[in-house]
């Protein structure tokens, strides 16, 4: 028997669903910061664990919204320190 994810997690995914369909409508980087912040939230977050079929997906996304937040970082490394 699989357990279901709780309400907090399920708004989380939500509300990235919705940030996401904003970006496709109008990109900036101050909306990739902040589909970060909620990705990294639903990532720690203790029914992460449950997501069995969806894990590598929120992780690519993360890595992804990584560099849309900030392009020159990627894998947390500041890739213009370099640069030649």
């Amino acid at each position: 028997m699989q357990l279901l994810p709780s309400s907090e997690f399920i708004r989380l995914e939500t509300w990235i669903s919705a940030l996401a369909n904003s970006y496709a409508h109008s990109p900036c980087p101050s909306l990739a910061t902040h589909l970060l912040y909620y990705l990294n939230r639903l990532i720690e977050h203790d029914d992460f664990s449950l997501q069995t079929d969806k894990q590598c997906h929120y992780l690519l996304m993360r890595k992804y919204w990584l560099w849309a937040s900030n392009p020159a970082v990627i894998d947390g490394v500041d890739k213009t320190k370099f640069s030649v």
